[in-house]
């Protein structure tokens, strides 16, 4: 049901074996469905920390992360993995066939579904470049030798993490290697794929964060500010500098 929070962040705080310091501090926070997020912030702010508790990559040091109610320490990896897709800051590609990479998450006895396939090919502008090889999406590629740009791995990562049914999307900076034009579609494609979704976005870019319907801006683990472009762009000076040190003033009001 829209509106109602699929990932619940309650008092958490979190601090990694080694450290001294909590890596993150007091986070309360609600992510719902049919709603797009950005996580933002500088070097060592904790974004990717922030991603990997609600994955469980880590357990939290106190309070509670909730997946649709359910605390994720009591919840099976597989169980947790059927909810979630997520697309990594490092783009590992699989030996195989470009539609074997994108439809990687499908158990073997299932068949691909055509339709879907599509709408995602198009969805993560992979359509675009596919025209470039003779055999389409049926051509080989390999972890080390993919015969792909940066932007083009990516993609192919962005479409094999929306082809998967899930309820919740995680893009862990997923878009550093695509040229603006070709995010600014990307995105606004995303948007209406994943419209009855809960998309949470980690992203340095402010033109990612701007397109969200929320903006969390984190420093050193601690929520900074928390609204959208507008009421953000307004009332707090570092997402204003945040975005004005990418983007003209007389795009961002």
């Amino acid at each position: 049901v829209q509106g109602v929070p699929v990932v619940q962040f309650k008092n958490v705080n979190f601090t990694y074996p080694t450290a001294k310091h909590n890596s993150l501090s007091n986070i309360n926070l609600d992510f719902e469905l049919g709603k797009s997020y950005a996580v933002i912030g500088g070097t060592g702010s904790s974004k990717s920390t922030l991603l990997n508790v609600i994955m469980r990559f880590y357990d939290v040091t106190s309070g509670e992360v909730l997946v649709n109610g359910e605390n994720v320490s009591k919840i099976t990896q597989q169980d947790l993995r059927k909810q979630l897709s997520f697309t990594p800051q490092k783009t590992i590609l699989t030996n195989g066939s470009i539609k074997d990479n994108i439809t990687f998450a499908l158990d073997e006895q299932d068949a691909i579904d055509e339709d879907r396939f599509n709408k995602v090919l198009h969805c993560s502008c992979v359509d675009e470049f596919l025209t470039n090889f003779e055999e389409g999406a049926n051509k080989e590629i390999s972890q080390s030798e993919t015969g792909l740009s940066g932007g083009q791995r990516q993609r192919v990562a962005i479409a094999r993490c929306i082809y998967k049914d899930a309820s919740i999307y995680i893009f862990d900076d997923s878009f550093s290697a695509l040229d603006y034009k070709t995010q600014s579609m990307v995105k606004t494609r995303l948007d209406e794929f994943l419209s009855d979704k809960c998309a949470i976005y980690s992203t340095e870019r402010a033109s990612i964060a701007m397109l969200c319907d929320e903006i969390i801006m984190l420093n050193k683990g601690r929520i900074l500010a928390l609204g959208n472009h507008k009421d953000l762009y307004d009332s707090c000076p570092e997402y204003k500098d945040f975005v004005l040190s990418q983007v003209d003033e007389s795009e961002a009001v």
